[in-house]
């Protein structure tokens, strides 16, 4: 017996992946680079990484590390 499999087996699971996706939210962004840098949005300072804090993106000096 081989395990050989044709393509055509997996297209019904193919599909339900589709929906399943659609249904998972996209991934939140917490963190961004840029080498010509962003503009602190709390203390103005210019910073090539920046991290999200409360909706916002600061650099790590303004963002607390609890």
């Amino acid at each position: 017996m081989s395990d050989d499999r044709s393509l055509a087996e997996f297209s019904s699971a193919a599909v339900g992946s589709e929906t399943d996706e659609q249904t998972t939210e996209p991934p939140t962004v917490t963190y961004r680079c840029r080498p010509a840098g962003f503009v602190c949005s709390r203390c103005g300072a210019e910073t090539e990484t920046q991290w999200a804090d409360e909706g916002v993106f600061v650099c790590p000096d303004c963002k607390p590390w609890a």
